[in-house]
This record gives structure tokens, sequence and C-alpha cells, in this order.
């Protein structure tokens, strides 16, 4: 092999590597990306349990997202993945099941109104709500009546 291919080869890799560092880290946050519009996209009803006093579905108060409320709903869901395992050992305030022509697609637990922790698709760990969605989410859930105010 010639000087100039194999100096061509190790430039090549040398960027493939350069290029890999910088996009590793962030692969997580683009695959929740990618599953949360997913999600979105399938989505056409949510049902939000407040599972505050009892960790199950059962009496606990509901109400049915459709519509305009889903798009609501998916516009507070700014996540990202989680490094390390710093999250609380609660069963949740709300329990959030996803639906697509009645065929549930998913659920998650909501922890604080700070976190997801997913049981089914689309997550398989906690994932945060950036700052500034925490609150519109608790909006949400307020104007809809399933949490109570502070």
């Amino acid at each position: 092999m010639k000087l100039k291919n194999r100096i061509i080869i190790l430039c090549s890799l040398g960027i493939l590597v350069v290029v890999g560092a910088i996009v590793w880290p962030h692969i997580p946050d683009i695959a929740l990306k990618i599953k949360v519009a997913q999600l979105a996209e399938n989505t056409d009803k949510i049902v939000v349990y407040n599972t505050q006093r009892h960790p199950g579905e059962g009496d606990n108060p509901k109400i049915v997202l459709t519509g305009n409320d889903v798009k609501d709903f998916f516009s507070c869901m700014k996540l990202k993945a989680q490094k390390g395992i710093n999250g609380c050992s609660c069963l949740g305030q709300l329990k959030i099941k996803f639906y697509s022509k009645d065929k549930l697609e998913g659920s998650v637990t909501c922890h604080h109104f700070k976190r997801l922790r997913g049981k089914i698709i689309p997550f398989k760990s906690d994932v945060n709500i950036l700052p500034p969605y925490q609150q519109k989410l608790k909006e949400l859930m307020l104007k809809k009546g399933i949490i109570e105010g502070d």
C-alpha cells in the first residue's frame, strides 16, 4: 500500500474517532427524542391517573386527554436522558398511559414533575424533564384537575 493511501486511511480513522467522541455522549438524547416523536405521532389518547395516595389505578382519580390535549401534553415532553442513578425511590405522583386506537403503546410514572420512569416503551429508565417544561406539565395537570395546587 502506498504511503499516500496509508495517510488517507489514518486521517479518515482520526476524523471518525473525533466525530464519534463528539456525537457519542448525545446518542441517548437523540434516541429519546426519536422515541418521544414516534409516541407523539401515534398517540390519540392519554390516560393520567393521580397515584399520590395509592400506587395502582383502581379508585384513583383519572383524566383522559384526547385531541389538542394530547398535543399540549407532548409539548411538555422535552426530556434528557439521565446519566447514572440519581432518581427517587417513590412510586410516582402520576401514572400516564399512552394509547393508539385503544391499544396501549406505553406507560410511565411521573416523579415530582422532574422525571419520568418507564414501565413499557418508550423509556426503559428514568429520564429528566427539562426545567422549564416541568412547570408547564404541572400547570397542564392543574388545569385539567388531576392535581391540586400547593
